[in-house]
């Protein structure tokens, strides 16, 4: 046994092909990821997917999306009326979807999706792992296992196991190696322009976001180098970098000119950046980071930046500032770019300047992959002139470490993610990797595969312990979700070829519109516009800024917003695509739909048609004017939205009686506009029940206060809970409880989650559908002729016997371009979201398109640049010879 075991390890002695270890460092991630999530049973091993979180909830949609518009729909590449109440989309491909890498996709069925996305992420991972080792193997030419140790820490450390799943963001970290790499060959071999020039344009196209840290990083790299090395030349090669990367920001300026602009009426306007020289959290709490699995869900929404690179490999972090073999100049400079890189986890002056001015919402410190390299980088110089190590660094690794370690331990109640298995694993590692280093030399040719099997281990154990905190969706629940939506959308497309909306009592992402391939409003983007969401919140629709759901839909906003078709859930149903059945989540109750036909029901999809629904082009009488919506009066608002169109007063909702009242173990007191409830003993359930019997047929709808959430309260309508997604938001709801129920008693019943519970604001309304349908009615009695000639192409063709007013379902997105007989027209904002416009008297021919302004201009540019970035390349290569000729 010995024999083999000594044989079998003087084989992997022997192992020196370059070849050979590129080709493992791009497999050993890659099939580390996919034994764990093979083991946690992804598909095909399995019903799991690698489903999670946004990946799960927006990325997928986007990409399903993608395919759609690459294969078949090639018309909504620059605008879709699948995002929201409809949007642009050169944004969305920018941040989302240019990665090279998903081109994979347009060679996997849906069926297979979920899988097609495991692969590209395994994909990429590999190749973080291959990129890695070609610059460590460029940097100090160590021992191929050394350098495989490195590379794999590179492709599997914390920022990359956090943020697996956010695969838009991996092309960056893929490419930052070959960014450094050429940063070096400026300063130690020659400058190469065309390279750099090919990856700035490669980070800053694949995604901008990521791409503009690892550019912000190598600058700051730049700057290090040049302070280590201090050129004679120096001032001409900054002028050559700059140059280069200001010329790669313009040949993407078709990219990037574009997606500013979206930012700028998204997130530019929704979030605010308080700017303070602060500490986003205590920094020592840093230490915490550097323990193994040091991640979970709630350090995925509000925790601190992962920075985790294997225990081994920071001691050698540690021993590269105690090296005296390696210049004091070189050990300065590169502290203080490692100090401000550390700095930049938690001081808030630098938080903003890595995430472009915005906090990130969720997913904190998205640069860290640039400081996990600057940590690698460190060690592998390190381990070059390991030999030179000495008695004092490990004494120094050993007092670090365990000052890390006590104070971690003493303050584990503060760091939830931990516990002291956590911890213990740790500290092995570090025993460990201190015992390897002081050995390191005298082990000879073993230590370095010592190293990689050390390192590989801490690694993995790390992953686990962190992903086996996070929870992943069914993979047959997305497929079987996603093509009854889209089948149930392609049924209602070959009968009815016109402009509408729909949506559904359901759900399973906000972005379910593009995978289920039809128009709806609700949507999850990083670049939504923020007017439309603040539309959406003031007439009683959740909304949090970047998201916003059509949970609080009612007669009136489903006409006012062309919701022709509605999805309600059945789970009564023996037929499924997939042979596998899977229950629905539930969006909101919509008692009303009962006052729609039902015309078809599609696997577990009941199908439901508005007759009431506006088209998206209606005339409105010629005085209808500007109207604004005031915070928390969801009600009046969208009354006041009716009677503006209408020019006459409307009052839809009419106010009930108070309900009757039963309390179970509650005591109530009452103020003059306050209700407080409190619990009167503790730990039984406590409820407050009301009642009342319709008099009418009519829908009923309540009023409930924007703070009943289900950490406040539960909420029931005749004993069935009401989904936590109709309630919370910034505004007041609107809850639909009732229709067609004339002499039926209705209980509505708070059962309080807390002790106390105190409100204002609880109110019943009838809604009076016959008034709403004669008053809709006028609204579609003089015919628009509208005809679609694609997804941004219509047509109007209007006879008016007196002047009016234009009306469109269109949002207020500069790129739409209005010609009235001919001649173009500025449209004016209805309720500052809306396109609108005036008509005289007489026959008219409208035509409304969608132009992407933000696109012609900057490709302009980028062509212009291309252009001349060709002629100066060529005119150069003459001249050079010329010059050797």
């Amino acid at each position: 046994m010995e024999i083999m075991q000594n044989k079998y390890l003087t084989r992997l002695i022997k192992v020196d092909n370059i070849k050979t270890f590129r080709w493992i460092s791009f497999l050993l991630p890659f099939i580390l990821f996919l034994i764990y999530f093979a083991l946690r049973g992804a598909y095909p091993f399995g019903d799991n997917s690698i489903l999670t979180v946004d990946l799960g909830q927006q990325y997928i949609d986007f990409l399903a999306y993608f395919k759609h518009t690459v294969t078949q729909n090639p018309g909504d590449a620059f605008y879709s009326f699948s995002k929201g109440l409809g949007g642009a989309m050169s944004g969305t491909w920018a941040y989302y979807l240019l990665s090279p890498f998903n081109l994979i996709l347009l060679l996997v069925p849906t069926a297979f999706f979920p899988t097609g996305i495991f692969f590209i992420i395994l994909t990429k991972i590999g190749f973080i792992g291959l990129s890695s080792f070609y610059y460590f193997n460029r940097r100090n030419h160590l021992n191929g296992y050394t350098t495989l140790a490195l590379s794999t820490a590179y492709a599997m450390c914390g920022f990359v196991v956090a943020n697996n799943f956010n695969l838009m963001w991996l092309d960056a970290v893929i490419l930052l190696p070959i960014l450094i790499q050429t940063i070096d060959d400026w300063f130690i071999s020659k400058s190469n322009f065309k390279k750099l020039l090919l990856i700035t344009c490669a980070l800053l196209t694949t995604n901008f976001y990521s791409g503009y840290m690892a550019l912000l990083f190598g600058l700051f790299y730049y700057i290090t180098l040049w302070i280590i090395h201090r050129p004679k030349n120096w001032g001409k090669l900054f002028v050559k970098y700059a140059a280069t990367n200001i010329l790669s920001a313009l040949l993407t300026a078709v990219i990037l000119i574009p997606t500013v602009l979206e930012l700028l009426t998204g997130k530019g306007q929704s979030q605010g950046s308080q700017f303070e020289f602060a500490f986003q959290y205590p920094p020592q709490n840093t230490l915490a980071k550097l323990m193994i699995g040091s991640f979970d869900f709630n350090q995925m929404s509000y925790g601190m930046p992962n920075i985790y690179f294997s225990s081994i490999l920071l001691l050698a972090v540690i021993g590269f500032f105690m090296n005296k073999a390696i210049a004091k100049r070189i050990r300065i400079s590169f502290f203080g770019l490692f100090f401000f890189m550390i700095g930049s986890l938690s001081f808030i002056p630098l938080v903003l300047m890595w995430h472009m001015g915005q906090f990130p919402v969720w997913f904190p410190g998205r640069f860290t992959f640039c400081l996990v390299f600057l940590c690698l980088i460190l060690a592998s110089d390190y381990l070059k002139n390991i030999r030179f190590d000495s008695k004092k660094t490990w004494i120094v690794q050993l007092v670090l470490i365990a000052a890390a370690i006590i104070f971690v331990s003493i303050n584990l109640t503060q760091f939830t993610f931990l516990d002291w298995l956590n911890i213990a694993f740790t500290a092995m590692f570090f025993a460990m990797g201190i015992y390897l280093y002081k050995r390191f030399n005298a082990w000879g040719a073993i230590a370095p595969i010592l190293l990689m099997a050390l390192v590989t281990l801490d690694l993995s154990s790390n992953f686990a312990a962190s992903l086996n905190n996070i929870s992943y969706q069914s993979n047959s629940a997305y497929v079987n979700y996603s093509h009854q939506n889209a089948d149930t959308s392609q049924k209602i497309k070959s009968s009815d070829n016109s402009f509408y909306r729909t949506e559904k009592t359901y759900y399973r992402s906000n972005d379910d519109p593009f995978s289920g391939q039809f128009n709806g409003i609700s949507h999850f983007n990083s670049l939504t516009p923020y007017y439309q969401s603040s539309f959406l919140n003031r007439i009683g629709l959740k909304s949090s800024g970047s998201s916003y759901s059509y949970t609080n839909g009612t007669l009136l906003t489903d006409s006012l917003l062309g919701v022709k078709y509605y999805y309600n859930y059945t789970d009564n149903s023996d037929k499924f695509p997939f042979k596998t059945p899977n229950r629905f989540a539930t969006l909101s109750s919509r008692p009303d739909l009962d006052t729609y036909q039902k015309i078809m029901k599609n696997y577990q999809i009941d199908v439901y048609k508005n007759d009431n629904a506006l088209p998206i082009s209606f005339v409105a009488p010629e005085n209808s004017s500007e109207v604004s919506l005031a915070t928390n009066r969801p009600i009046l608002n969208q009354e006041e939205l009716l009677s503006n169109l209408l020019n006459k007063q409307v009052s839809y909702f009419k106010k009930q009686p108070d309900m009757a009242v039963s309390l179970s173990n509650v005591s109530v007191e009452k103020s003059l506009d306050t209700t407080s409830y409190h619990v009167i003993e503790q730990g039984k359930k406590a409820t407050v029940e009301y009642s009342f019997t319709p008099e009418t047929n009519d829908s009923y709808y309540l009023l409930v206060p924007n703070f009943f959430d289900n950490k406040q309260v539960k909420l029931y309508i005749n004993d069935i809970i009401v989904s936590g997604s109709s309630l919370g938001g910034n505004e007041n709801r609107v809850l639909n409880i009732a229709s067609n129920q004339k002499d039926i008693k209705i209980t509505f019943k708070l059962e309080l989650q807390k002790d106390f519970l105190s409100f204002s604001l609880l109110s019943l309304y009838r809604f009076d559908n016959s008034s709403f349908k004669t008053d809709i009615d006028s609204l579609k009695s003089i015919p628009t002729n509208t005809k679609q000639l694609s997804n941004t192409h219509y047509t109007s063709d209007i006879d008016l016997s007196e002047n009016k007013r234009f009306m469109t379902s269109i949002p207020a997105d500069s790129g739409w371009k209005f010609k009235v007989d001919g001649n173009l027209v500025k449209p004016t904002k209805w309720a500052n979201t809306f396109w609108s416009l005036p008509l005289e008297q007489g026959s008219h021919h409208i035509e409304y398109y969608y132009q992407p302004d933000y696109v012609i201009y900057p490709l302009i540019l980028s062509s212009m640049t291309f252009f001349l970035t060709i002629c100066g390349l060529y005119t150069h290569h003459k001249i050079k010879k010329r010059q050797l000729d």
